[in-house]
């Protein structure tokens, strides 16, 4: 079938089978032979490995997956909250989002596990003030590391974002100037449109800012890291 894109559900092909060992690629037949992959349930289940094994460890797999399929790796990181009316059901949202957005795949949010319906929410699109592309390209490489307090970082062309891993805590961040928080209605206390000077997370959130001026405050694109499979 020329011309067809190829997809594996392939959550579970980087797992190690070893306590404490967070994986390794183990198929090499596969390098490159796919144009992107499914990694369902990465969070939110009791089975899901973020977990059973760790925030580190689904974004090792995570990483592992947009290494081993072909450019532009269309690789689709997958979480569920089935509690929708639950206090923690928009802070699940913004630690699965962001810590998507701390590489280049894509992001995909099931408000039930048999995917029968599409959950939306303010950070796709400023709360419907702007496009779904409004964050803009990144201009920080895929983050692979903490940036201060355990927490990681990425910056955009028309923003930030912060993800603050399972166990790491509540931490405290200063901000530089420039940034504001969504001005939003699903969770108007984080998303209340303020300046930011610093950032509170609990453990297992995160957050997007917007950069004040929008697409008309670009910064440089800092060189890409290359990439290791293992």
């Amino acid at each position: 079938m020329p011309g067809k894109l190829m997809a594996a559900n392939m959550a579970s092909w980087a797992k190690s089978t070893e306590p404490g060992v967070l994986g390794s690629w183990q198929l090499p037949e596969y390098e490159e032979q796919m144009d992107g992959g499914f990694l369902e349930h990465m969070m939110g289940k009791s089975w899901s490995g973020e977990k059973n094994r760790g925030w580190e460890a689904v974004m090792r797999w995570y990483r592992i997956a947009m290494s081993v399929t072909k450019y532009p790796n269309r690789v689709i990181f997958n979480i569920v909250d089935e509690d929708r009316d639950g206090a923690g059901y928009y802070q699940f949202f913004r630690y699965g989002f962001a810590s998507v957005l701390m590489d280049n795949g894509y992001f995909d949010f099931s408000p039930d596990s048999g995917y029968g319906g599409i959950a939306w929410f303010d950070e796709y699109d400023l709360a419907g003030e702007s496009t779904t592309r409004w964050l803009g390209r990144a201009v920080d490489p895929p983050q692979d590391r903490p940036w201060q307090k355990g927490i990681y970082r990425r910056e955009f062309e028309n923003g930030l974002v912060l993800v603050n891993p399972r166990g790491n805590g509540t931490q405290t961040v200063q901000i530089e100037a420039g940034f504001n928080r969504i001005s939003g209605t699903q969770d108007p206390v984080t998303n209340n449109g303020q300046v930011v000077n610093s950032i509170t997370l609990k453990e297992r959130d995160g957050i997007l800012l917007v950069r004040e001026g929008g697409g008309n405050k670009i910064a440089p694109i800092r060189p890409m890291a290359p990439r290791l499979i293992n």
